[in-house]
């Protein structure tokens, strides 16, 4: 409904395609929708399996966006057959995937026991794991490890497993008997490779309504040595355990961020040292200055005054148009309910990838780069277009001469494999093409590109979204939590 509604307010017909699983409650969506005065012909719904239904309309030319939610597999899929075409602007095809995640949970040793085990049942195995922000792997300090987990499997006792149409209920079934099927061989071959694996016994009856006769899986705790042993995110009433020590949470933050996985991550403690230090920890594993919004204006002021001394005035006024609206390092407090503080920030996403025509559509990328504190990597030589080597790019020599402040913000791609997070193009329709297809080809996270057509950045016919270089992060604090902070038993 999110996905239907956004498309929607952005004023597009929709075709609905919903997973094969959940036909039924798609329909009565779709239902009310119209019910509500939203016209036939607008949203349609269209179930079926993914492999028929969802490959044809993906692969369809008159979809101009693919909106989806489901594995990171199938978003690799989606966008490889994107990728083979370009949208009615000749630009690349808009897919918004949200994958899911390898949902993570920090607990420290200050971390009360308590609250530890109340959290992690609610966020492990409320809706049998079955959704993308549940919590997938539990990292604990050594030296508490062993009285959370035992409280932990205390609690998981209690657990009442059944239909979930009974207030008594905690854990109802997965999706389908595919699912359970997936969830119980990842269970035994993790037991076969000697995991320590911990499932609650069947008490009784009353404990169990239906569980013979449904996709029950038992909510399950496997300890692991590191997060890299799961390739995948599992999807059910499964929770890992990894014990670290203090000295190691910065390696452990690295092992999660390399995961590729970004949609949560948890953290129990009362130190607040600590809460700054693993919500600023950079997602890439990398030890990055944290962009803020007075830097982004410092450099890119910087930018703009060496532009006026190049006698560039058009890239010059596009600094300037850009310094109005910067963003990037905004904390923002959003209302919530009494007990929690709620922000959302923005961040640069990262490095991002700068492929230009001309040597005023580099500049521009750069402007653009600064501005939402992103570091531009520029492609150089015959890997700008190998598909294409009569195409020379703008020559770099130019990056050399930049002020000082920007020394560490701007470079000069050594290979292909340097690694980004975002690509800016500036060229023909010709060139976007092969560049798409080669981005959807690689593994890792999806990349984002965003292009104009050469000279279009020179006459202002066209620009980048500036907002789509930026990360979005929002973090919510329990301020009412018992325990105090322990930062004030450290100061003596």
């Amino acid at each position: 409904m999110g996905q239907i509604s956004a498309a929607l307010a952005a004023g597009n017909p929709v075709l609905a395609k919903p997973a094969e699983q959940t036909p039924l409650i798609a329909a009565q969506a779709v239902r009310i929708l119209h019910e509500a005065g939203v016209p036939i012909g607008v949203v349609q719904l269209l179930p079926g399996a993914g492999e028929t239904v969802g490959a044809a309309l993906v692969a369809d030319e008159r979809v101009s966006g693919v909106m989806f939610t489901g594995s990171t597999e199938v978003a690799r899929l989606i966008a490889r057959t994107l990728a083979t075409r370009l949208d009615g602007y000749g630009k690349p095809m808009p897919l918004i995937a949200e994958t899911g995640g390898q949902n993570a949970m920090i607990v420290d040793s200050s971390a009360l026991a308590e609250q530890v085990v109340a959290d992690v049942l609610v966020s492990a195995f409320d809706s049998a794991g079955q959704r993308c922000s549940a919590l997938r792997v539990l990292c604990v300090q050594e030296e508490v490890a062993e009285r959370i987990l035992t409280m932990l499997k205390g609690a998981m006792q209690e657990l009442r497993i059944g239909n979930p149409a009974y207030l008594a209920t905690d854990v109802g079934p997965v999706i389908d008997t595919a699912a359970k099927a997936t969830l119980e061989n990842h269970i035994e071959t993790m037991r076969a490779k000697g995991h320590k694996v911990f499932q609650p016994r069947l008490l009784d009856a009353s404990a169990t309504r239906g569980f013979a006769n449904g996709t029950f899986v038992l909510p399950t705790l496997i300890e692991i040595e590191a997060i890299n042993e799961l390739k995948h995110e599992v999807f059910g009433p499964v929770l890992h355990i990894i014990r670290y020590r203090r000295p190691a949470l910065e390696s452990l933050l690295k092992a999660i961020n390399r995961t590729g996985y970004g949609l949560t991550l948890g953290l129990h403690t009362r130190i607040d040292e600590t809460i700054t230090y693993v919500s600023e920890a950079p997602r890439n594993g990398s030890l990055v200055e944290t962009a803020t919004t007075r830097a982004a204006v410092a450099r890119l002021t910087a930018y703009r005054d060496w532009l006026t001394t190049q006698n560039d005035t058009l890239t010059a006024l596009r600094c300037e148009r850009y310094l109005k609206h910067i963003i990037v390092g905004s904390t923002f407090i959003l209302p919530g309910p009494t007990g929690e503080e709620n922000t959302y920030s923005l961040k640069c996403r990262g490095t991002i990838r700068c492929e230009a025509a001309t040597l005023s559509g580099a500049r521009a990328q750069l402007a653009a780069a600064l501005a939402t504190g992103n570091h531009a990597l520029f492609a150089s030589g015959s890997a700008h277009h190998p598909a294409d080597p009569s195409h020379n790019p703008p020559e770099m020599a130019w990056v050399q001469t930049l002020p000082a402040i920007l020394e560490h913000h701007v470079s000069v791609e050594r290979s292909r494999e340097d690694p980004f997070d975002a690509v800016l193009f500036e060229g023909e329709r010709a060139l976007l093409q092969p560049l798409v297809k080669r981005i959807a080809a690689r593994p890792g996270p999806l990349i984002g590109i965003q292009s104009v057509a050469t000279g279009a950045l020179a006459s202002n016919e066209d620009d980048y979204i500036l907002e789509q270089l930026l990360s979005e992060s929002s973090v919510s604090l329990n301020t009412a939590a018992a325990g105090g902070n322990a930062s004030l038993l450290m100061i003596t």
